[in-house]
């Protein structure tokens, strides 16, 4: 009797310590707390984190296609606040004799948006890991001077155009002669024109001549029996 007994104990006790062990799991289970872990990435929109970026001269004609920019290698943080150089291409904004004037980068070659504080490289080249910069010109106003000498005993008529304080263009009259030039002059040029005949003298310039991108215009100085020098310049 003893020994049923004892066995019957001995089996309470296994079935005892099976719930112990089941229970146990199953509150662990329950107050188990989710972990939440940050690998580090952060969306850039589709921008890559390097660009080489490329200059386009986009013209032809002399004095423009020879113009060159070095590509430049951006990465990073560099991309959202670069500004591309101008040095390179707006040595012809003070020729007088070259008809266009730097206006800045596009990202289409047909002159599309300026790049700028609002159209940035950064917002053109979203996603790309290369792109073309295209140089827009501008045409600069055209002047047609003339001087016109018809006294055999008079005067002879002189010309000077100083562009950026340097002189650009000189031309005389040589006795009875008339002579018709052109220049071009970009908007944002400082410069003066300068006739002479004897003792007169008469100027115009960027004070006091706001001159219009595309825009043409033209003077005459004459020497007749009496000197007239222009004081401003005429649209046509």
């Amino acid at each position: 009797m003893y020994k049923k007994l004892g066995r019957v104990l001995t089996i309470i006790t296994v079935i005892l310590l099976l719930v112990a062990v089941i229970f146990s799991v199953t509150a662990a289970a329950m107050w188990r707390v989710p972990l939440t872990v940050d690998v580090g990435f952060e969306y850039t929109g589709g921008q890559t984190s390097s660009l080489t970026l490329h200059f386009d001269s986009n013209s032809q004609e002399e004095g423009y296609a020879s113009l060159t920019q070095p590509s430049v290698q951006l990465e990073g943080e560099q991309i959202a606040g670069y500004v591309p150089p101008v040095a390179a291409f707006t040595v012809n904004d003070s020729d007088p004799d070259l008809k266009y004037y730097f206006g800045g980068w596009s990202a289409l070659p047909d002159g599309g948006a300026i790049i700028d504080e609002n159209n940035t490289v950064a917002s053109v080249s979203d996603g790309l890991s290369e792109l073309t910069l295209y140089a827009v010109w501008l045409e600069k106003a055209e002047v047609s001077v003339t001087l016109q000498d018809t006294n055999y005993i008079s005067y002879d008529i002189s010309f000077n155009l100083a562009i950026n304080e340097e002189s650009a263009i000189s031309y005389q009259t040589t006795g009875q002669q008339t002579l018709t030039f052109s220049c071009y002059l970009a908007p944002d040029n400082i410069w003066s024109m300068n006739f002479a005949a004897g003792t007169r003298t008469s100027v115009i310039d960027s004070q006091s001549a706001q001159l219009e991108s595309g825009a043409k215009y033209s003077v005459t100085a004459t020497v007749t029996i009496v000197v007239v020098l222009p004081t401003e310049l005429t649209k046509v």
